[in-house]
């Protein structure tokens, strides 16, 4: 956390919940990274690596002048009860722009209920000349005969 004025921090944390009892079995691929909204405009950044349904969550950030350039860290963590990452995300953003920010992803290949989630994740931007803003997304992406792909969005927030 950078201690001037142009850094916007917001600690963020999730529980999310698939429950999918009528998913179709099919195995996943090789896990893919997210190839980032960039390189696939409409996706929210998320990738299906063929899998049954594919479940992914992060934030949508913004700023409204950026001044410099970025830096990336993350770590995660695996508990009994779902997987939970906790870290430090860094977002580089040009003047006005949005980006998505992938924090979690995970395959469900077979019928059942799936649990994702991440504690204590700090979101930041740096070099922030103006307001700053997030606001989390969920998406689920499935395969199969009919494919379909729904987003849920929280609240949009202030960061800073």
């Amino acid at each position: 956390m950078a201690a001037n004025g142009a850094s916007r921090t917001a600690w963020v944390s999730a529980d999310i919940t698939l429950r999918a009892p009528k998913l179709e079995p099919a195995k996943g691929g090789p896990e893919q990274d997210p190839a980032g909204e960039d390189a696939m405009p409409g996706s929210n950044g998320t990738i299906n690596s063929g899998a049954a349904a594919t479940l992914s969550s992060g934030y949508i950030v913004g700023c409204q002048v950026n001044i410099e350039g970025l830096k990336g860290g993350l770590s995660g963590a695996l508990t009994p009860s779902a997987p939970t990452v906790t870290g430090t995300v860094d977002v580089p953003l040009s003047a006005g722009e949005v980006k998505f920010v992938l924090l979690v992803s995970k395959n469900a290949e077979k019928a059942g209920t799936y649990y994702v989630g991440y504690d204590r994740t700090q979101l930041a931007v740096q070099n922030c000349g103006g307001y700053a803003q997030a606001r989390a997304f969920t998406t689920v992406e499935t395969t199969g005969k009919v494919h379909q792909k729904v987003s849920l969005y929280g609240k949009p927030f202030s960061i800073g």
